[in-house]
């Protein structure tokens, strides 16, 4: 008599791609988001007080910010501190929001594959079925949703601001439109540490590199129009692209986001390809 027959078991299907990538980012969301958080938070409670001190402080400032050099005045925004509307720009969006959620990418991005090569734990990452394509991929699935946490946070507290104020003049679709650009340029500043990061392998380089680029495009910004010659310099500034067309009051800029996440783009790819030919320290 035979034997009972046998039965093949059948072959473990291996997870897609996109399923690991969404799981990464996952994994990164929930190691990360608190601190998102408290960028965001900190920038909403600075809008609050921005906003808040307009009353007492940004009319009598606003003759003195009127007499200041052109060079001077572009480097704080070039708005005029008779209206809240350029109070905030002077004091917020101009330096500090820029500055902050352009940092904060370079710092998601930069925990990615620089932070992981440094700590030897790319191999562990890397036996899992995710690719390198796929671990770019992830960091940049998992930082954006962080900016726009951030970012909406720190729209928050404008808006807060503004409804403790009695004469608050600050439109919800420009607040919005300011922090969309900046969310633009914090994907920037991500994309860079990412392309760095695969490049170099360094998070200290992938950081400077990013808090270099705020610092020039602050400076060139400032002032590149005041000088002869040098006013084309000025749409090279990310800065510029990101919340040079003053858009809290003049609405979304859509060609200068299309700009910052275009060349957000390119180092993505500059990344993708990089992080693949790279001979990594596990």
């Amino acid at each position: 008599m035979s034997g009972p027959a046998r039965t093949t078991a059948p072959p473990a299907c291996a997870p897609r791609p996109g399923a690991v990538v969404r799981e990464l980012a996952r994994w990164d969301v929930r190691q990360r988001w608190r601190s998102a958080a408290g960028t965001g938070a900190a920038l909403g409670v600075v809008g609050v007080m921005v906003v808040a001190l307009y009353p007492s402080v940004g009319r009598s400032l606003g003759d003195l910010a009127d007499q200041l050099p052109a060079a001077v005045a572009n480097l704080l925004g070039g708005a005029s501190t008779s209206t809240l509307a350029g109070w905030v720009e002077f004091e917020y969006v101009s330096i500090l929001g820029p500055f902050a959620l352009l940092l904060l990418g370079g710092v998601l991005g930069a925990g990615w594959l620089a932070g992981a090569e440094e700590e030897r734990t790319t191999a562990l990452v890397l036996a899992t079925p995710a690719t390198r394509r796929g671990v770019v991929l992830a960091a940049l699935v998992a930082g954006v949703p962080l900016l726009v946490l951030a970012a909406a946070l720190s729209a928050v507290g404008l808006l807060v601001g503004d409804a403790l104020v009695a004469e608050g003049d600050l439109s919800l679709g420009g607040v919005v439109a300011v922090h969309l650009q900046l969310v633009g340029l914090g994907v920037l500043g991500l994309a860079l540490a990412l392309a760095v990061g695969a490049l170099g392998g360094r998070r200290a380089l992938a950081l400077g590199l990013v808090g270099a680029v705020g610092v020039v495009s602050f400076l060139v910004d400032g002032f590149a129009p005041t000088v002869d010659g040098l006013a084309w310099a000025e749409r090279l500034s990310a800065f510029s692209w990101a919340v040079g067309s003053s858009p809290l009051t003049g609405g979304l800029d859509g060609a200068g986001l299309a700009v910052l996440l275009g060349a957000a783009a390119a180092l993505v790819v500059v990344a993708v390809v990089a992080h693949e030919r790279r001979d990594l320290h596990a």
